[in-house]
């Protein structure tokens, strides 16, 4: 068998993760039947596996578990629901020059060139702006690269991804004034007031889009946004928002690192005009 979306590292981890789900969906182990559910993260330093499943008796299924995770190529961490497993290296992802390691489960961006493509063009977006908040951060894919050049705070509602973004920013090196901050931007967006202080925003929200954020952005005197979205419908959307609101919309690009789906990425450009 062979997938032609998965990274090289994954597939030849296919063999080993049915049988550490074939392990978790025996009678054995188990308390009650429930699905299994697989999540792998292929970082710079290996597989990040997180493994979850209800009714797990722990105690009795991590010996057998941590025998058959012993042979998986490549593997950097495994986590069972929220317990760690084994983690013979950190897993690391390298976001410019600043090196993050992920919570288990992490979202990511789909491949390496997808990110890399949007990466290009958020910085291309964010012009020369030197005042930056990076709404819906994650785990810093942009708010790294962006911070080498200007002051930055990333907001983000997942406390294990701010956990990760404040301590990779304390041992980072060639990254100016950083400052990660938890908020749930759906029930408590940043106002028009305190978006002030910053001359860009980054808007990369999920598949949902973000009206209650990207309206807050559109009556305020920030200049200059760059969008990343998954989603073209609410995309168009919240882009409506922003225009209405004063900002033109320059470009958008398509990055189709979603491989025979019908899913697109994009990015876009909106500034205000002088």
């Amino acid at each position: 068998e062979r997938c032609e979306i998965l990274s090289a590292d994954i597939a030849a981890a296919l063999p080993g993760l049915r049988q550490l789900a074939d392990l978790l969906l025996s009678e054995g182990g188990r308390k009650k039947k429930s699905d299994v559910r697989i999540s792998v993260n292929d970082t710079d330093t290996g597989l990040d596996i997180l493994l979850l499943a209800d009714g797990i008796d722990e105690f009795a299924i991590l010996p057998p578990l941590t025998e058959r995770a012993a042979a998986l190529p490549k593997l950097a961490r495994l986590s069972l629901n929220d317990t760690l497993v084994m983690c013979p290296h950190p897993p690391v992802m390298r976001f410019g020059a600043v090196s993050v390691t992920p919570p288990p489960g992490a979202f990511l961006q789909a491949s390496g060139a997808g990110e890399t493509a949007l990466r290009g063009l958020v910085l291309e977006a964010l012009g020369s702006a030197r005042r930056i908040a990076d709404l819906f951060a994650g785990c810093g894919t942009f708010s790294f690269p962006a911070a080498a050049g200007a002051q930055l705070v990333a907001v983000e509602g997942d406390a294990a991804m701010v956990s990760a973004l404040d301590l990779a920013a304390r041992h980072a090196r060639g990254i100016k004034k950083f400052k990660a901050v938890r908020r749930d931007l759906f029930r408590s967006p940043l106002s028009a007031d305190e978006l002030k202080p910053f001359e860009a925003v980054i808007f990369d929200p999920p598949r949902a889009g973000g009206v209650a954020q990207v309206s807050q952005i559109a009556a305020s005197a920030v200049r200059r946004v760059a969008a990343v979205s998954c989603a073209p419908a609410t995309f168009a959307r919240d882009a409506r928002i922003l225009v209405d609101g004063g900002f033109r919309l320059n470009w958008v690009a398509p990055v189709d690192q979603f491989r025979w789906s019908s899913h697109i990425e994009l990015a876009a450009e909106f500034t205000r005009p002088d």
